[in-house]
Parts: structure tokens; sequence; C-alpha cells
């Protein structure tokens, strides 16, 4: 099989069939695939954002010309989901070894692009959608949060709960900073 359709293949296992899925993948180490899957999910996520853009992404293009707009997106876009799929497998690795996770970094990252990409790209399929746009893409959202939890109960071994816990954490402690961050903006503006 060649690389495009062993993706595919992939990412509809984890859409599908997240459980058979994950276990089967989290035995795989490469991260030269699993860079190469996120960033062809972010190639596929800015073709169709310049094909189908948003609000947002006709402003950008008004702003700054379709020139530059096609070069920005088809170079941004890419690099934006390999950043958050290289941060979020950092973060969620950390919070698994706490939680007593078995896998290592090259299985965890493996996962977590399996889960990132597809969902990535659903995400921008989902968004230009009128009216219900929102509502898929927040159900999308809440179906990879399941997927995610499968992917890492795979990965590290432990309970469904231990693998929610993973990502519901760091999740948690970022609600707790900003609320106390905005706390502290509102005590010190009344001072």
């Amino acid at each position: 099989m060649n690389f495009f359709t062993d993706t595919f293949r992939k990412w509809l296992g984890m859409l599908t069939n997240p459980g058979k899925t994950a276990k089967k993948e989290s035995k795989k180490r490469n991260i030269l695939e699993s860079l190469a899957q996120v960033a062809f999910a972010g190639v596929l996520a800015a073709i169709i954002s310049v094909l189908v853009p948003t609000q947002g992404m006709l402003e950008l293009k008004a702003l700054t010309g379709a020139a530059s707009f096609y070069m920005i997106s088809l170079a941004m876009i890419p690099a934006v989901f390999v950043l958050f799929w290289a941060i979020s497998a950092s973060v969620l690795y950390v919070f698994a070894h706490f939680l007593e996770g078995k896998g290592n970094l090259l299985q965890h990252a493996h996962i977590i692009a399996l889960v990132n990409a597809p969902f990535g790209v659903l995400g921008v399929l989902l968004g230009p959608i009128p009216a219900v746009g929102g509502i898929l893409s927040a159900a999308a959202n809440l179906y990879s949060l399941y997927v995610l939890t499968i992917g890492l109960r795979e990965v590290h071994k432990y309970s469904t709960g231990r693998a929610a816990l993973t990502w519901l954490l760091p999740v948690l402690l970022l609600a707790l900073i900003i609320v106390a961050l905005v706390f502290t903006g509102f005590v010190s503006g009344l001072a």
C-alpha cells in the first residue's frame, strides 16, 4: 500500500473502530510516519480552507490579497497542525506517565497523530457549513475525546478512567490557570 491509501485507511479506522485500530497501531514507533500523517492532514486542511474558506479566512484573503492568502494558508496551516500535534503529544505524555502509563513516547505520539490528523481535517470540513457547522464540529470534538481516550488506553495499558484523566487533567489545569489570571486581573483592577 502507498502512504496515502494507508493513511486514509488508518484515519477511517480511528473514526469508525477506534478500539481495534488503536490496539493495532499502539505498537508502532515510527515518528517520521506520524509526522508525515500530521503534515499531510495540515496540507489537506490548507487546501480545503483555500477552496471553501470560513468567514475568517475570507477576511484574511481580503486583507492580504489572493496570492498572499494562498501562500500563507498553504504554509501556515500544516505548520500549525504539526506544532499542535507536538505540543499536545508532549503534554499528554507527561500526564500519561504521571498516571503510570506504560507506552513510550514514540507509540504515544503515533496514536496522538492518528487522533489529531483526521479530526483536524474533519473540523476544517465542517467549519464552513452554515448554521449546523458549529454543532457538527462540537459533536466531532466530543467524539474525538472518546477516540483519544481509547487510543491512550491502548498505548499506555491502563484503565479507561486513567486514559480520560490523561486529557482531562491538563484541561482542568489550564482552566484553573485562566480563572486565576482573570481573578488576579480583576482584583488588581480594584486596587
